[in-house]
């Protein structure tokens, strides 16, 4: 039998992965984020510090909570210096 015909069980090729499925989260603020699900099925971003929770969609605006920079969202009151 072809060996060519036969279906392969090892890793799938480049064309079958989803980039952001394996994507790792390099930004060093991830060390003080945790992602989470809501009840309805929304991926929630929360501060480690003061437990602010926003969406997903929004991991710029976590930072500048975290780095305390005012605008759209409210600082951070509890994150230490160091960060």
């Amino acid at each position: 039998m072809d060996s060519s015909s036969t279906p392969s069980n090892s890793t799938p090729n480049s064309s079958t992965i989803n980039p952001k499925s394996i994507r790792q989260k390099t930004d060093p603020a991830w060390a003080y984020v945790t992602m989470a699900q809501s009840n309805d099925e929304k991926r929630l971003l929360i501060c480690n510090f003061c437990e602010k929770v926003i969406t997903v969609g929004d991991f710029y605006r976590m930072k500048m909570h975290l780095a305390g920079q005012s605008g759209d969202i409210a600082r951070c009151k509890k994150v230490p210096n160091r960060v």
